[in-house]
């Protein structure tokens, strides 16, 4: 190495090439040429000269320049950094261990936030990379005119809906994907009443004339329509982000064809926010398989769901040994969701134990959420299921609306949790069964559960309509099941100590958890009971009777209080509805 002193007092230092044979070896050959002498001489701590050269195993390093200066014990490269000297412990330290400059991902110019996003997204190298991606690529749901000249967009003005008023007329619709694939964007999803597009948000402002902003999941109302972070809840994650128009008057379209357009927010999971076959121990009042069954009652006789198919839609599947030797636990792989296995958030795996624990033979077809929930629904549907189960909620989407009024108008029961702690939709229409949450304690005593929601809505739709077992505040956490080991709900949860962790691992593949998400996939499970018994009795139970029997046969519950503060009490009650499902009650009335 060739080192040469200007009279300016720079020291220039000419790294010869060299082909690295393992990590530190070429640094250590270079530590013993004069420059690096004269570096050891000036050291005065133990910090380490950033070096650099970086290692491509694919070639050998080549001759480089590094310029340096030394000012008040420090060396400082022309471009500004600085670089503490040291004794060159690099010299036996291996590249991998080298502090390595990281720059963070720009945001692009274009994007427009929504109040309060921008310092959330810039402050998170995570979520400014999420942003990048998801600008790259949004999905949004168009409707065209329909056959009967009816739009889908009133479906909320009108009392009484038949749905085959609102089919589209397919000429329109396919004039509609010609022109707009001329114009750039990608059809995602050809629904039945629908259509999904995915295109960039510079395509979608520039081609469609729509403003965009970047929102977060839990964005509360501002004057004019705006909307901006809430402030409560956990760090964000780059599933909470959304792109969408924060006005009414900015979801019209100049394309013609376009109808009406809606962009998805994420879904919010009903769980109180989760590899062994068995769950471990704890040590605080507990739920396993057996305990939710004797909480709701669950008859040990022949009716066990066999021959009845239950549709989950949820966050993923995974084959966790818990379901070992289950046939019936079947990941449904889609076009949209092809790996329906995948269970990055933890939810879905959790609520299929849920859903066996009351209905040990019923068939659970799982549906892996897509980014417009009224994709995975249609799926779902096509699936013929007696039941569909969704422990989720969004915030009012048209397209879902009508797509849940189709199915249950066409024989399939429909449940959706009733959400915890805040309004939640589409567990408060008034076609769906409702399901909320009631805690049992160690004396078997019913209380309303303080996380579940119980309330009556504007319009007058009591929520839930009744409920199965669930947790208490601050988290919930209450029954233990299985998850996706090392997905977000076991990291978020694992831990000590109870009741803000649930004293599992958090890579261990189970999660203390419940909520509403939970009480639906139990109900749906009791539901599959009812529908096994009523076609070997030789009848047919459609929405508005099995809500009927549960609501008639639920087990009254008399102490505690909703999230809303309404108290507990002869049912039906604000808190709780018609009470906690009672399977035997309700098997009894079929």
């Amino acid at each position: 190495m060739k080192t040469e002193k200007k009279s300016s007092g720079i020291l220039r230092i000419r790294r010869p090439q060299a082909v690295p044979t393992h990590p530190g070896g070429t640094k250590r050959r270079v530590a013993k040429r004069p420059a690096s002498k004269i570096l050891r001489m000036s050291s005065s701590g133990g910090s380490v000269f950033k070096e650099i050269v970086k290692l491509n195993p694919d070639r050998p390093v080549r001759p480089a320049y590094s310029v340096i200066r030394r000012e008040n014990s420090k060396l400082r490269s022309r471009k500004g950094r600085e670089y503490p000297l040291g004794n060159l412990a690099h010299e036996r330290t291996p590249f991998a261990e080298l502090p390595q400059k990281t720059s963070s991902p720009k945001v692009p110019a274009f994007v427009r936030y929504a109040p309060g996003v921008e310092e959330v997204v810039q402050s998170s190298r995570m979520l400014a990379q999420a942003t990048l991606k998801l600008s790259a690529d949004v999905q949004f749901s168009v409707s065209t005119p329909t056959v009967t000249g009816k739009r889908l967009a009133q479906i909320q003005d009108v009392d009484t809906v038949s749905t085959d008023d609102y089919f589209p007329d397919l000429r329109v619709q396919e004039r509609l994907i010609h022109r707009m694939a001329k114009r750039g964007f990608a059809l995602a999803y050809r629904g039945m009443f629908t259509l999904t597009f995915s295109g960039s948000v510079q395509l979608i402002e520039r081609e469609l004339g729509i403003r965009l902003w970047l929102q977060v999941s839990d964005n509360v109302e501002l004057a004019g329509g705006l909307r901006k972070p809430s402030g409560r809840g956990p760090r964000r994650r780059p599933e909470d982000l959304f792109f969408a128009p924060c006005r009414p008057e900015e979801e019209v379209s100049r394309v013609e064809g376009i109808d009406s357009i809606y962009f998805p927010s994420p879904l919010v999971w009903a769980a109180a926010v989760p590899v062994a076959s068995s769950p471990p121990p704890v040590s605080y009042h507990s739920a396993d398989s057996a305990a939710i069954r004797a909480a709701l009652n669950v008859p040990e006789m022949a009716y066990k769901g066999e021959g009845v198919s239950v549709a989950v839609i949820d966050s993923g599947f995974w084959m966790h040994p818990f379901f070992q030797g289950r046939p019936n636990y079947c990941p449904t792989p889609t076009t949209r969701s092809p790996k329906p296995g995948d269970d990055p958030v933890g939810h879905g795996t959790a609520m299929a134990m849920n859903l066996f624990a009351t209905a040990p033979d019923a068939t659970l077809k799982g549906y892996r959420q897509t980014r417009a929930p009224d994709n995975a629904f249609e799926d779902a549907m096509k699936g013929n299921p007696h039941i569909v189960s969704c422990s989720w909620g969004v915030p009012t989407y048209i397209p879902l609306q009508i797509l849940i009024l189709r199915a249950i108008s066409s024989g399939i029961i429909v449940l959706f949790a009733a959400g915890n702690g805040s309004p939640a939709w589409p567990g408060s229409m008034p076609e769906v069964i409702s399901v909320g949450g009631v805690y049992v304690d160690k004396h078997n005593q019913r209380h309303a559960s303080d996380m579940a929601n119980g309330y009556t809505t504007p319009s007058g739709r009591a929520v839930p309509d009744i409920c199965g077992l669930c947790g208490m505040k601050p988290e919930g956490i209450h029954i233990v099941a299985p998850t996706s080991p090392g997905s977000t709900f076991d990291k978020k949860f694992g831990g000590v100590s109870w009741p803000l962790f649930d004293e599992t691992g958090t890579t261990d593949g189970w999660v203390g958890i419940s909520g509403t998400s939970s009480a639906t996939a139990q109900v749906a499970g009791v539901v599959a009971l009812l529908i096994e018994k009523a076609q070997d009795v030789g009848k047919k139970l459609d929405q508005n009777a099995v809500k009927s029997i549960l609501c008639a046969s639920g087990q009254q519950v008399l102490f505690g209080k909703s999230a809303q503060g309404q108290l507990a009490g002869p049912k039906p009650s604000a808190a709780s509805g018609s009470g906690l499902t009672d399977a035997a009650a309700a098997l009894a009335r079929v």
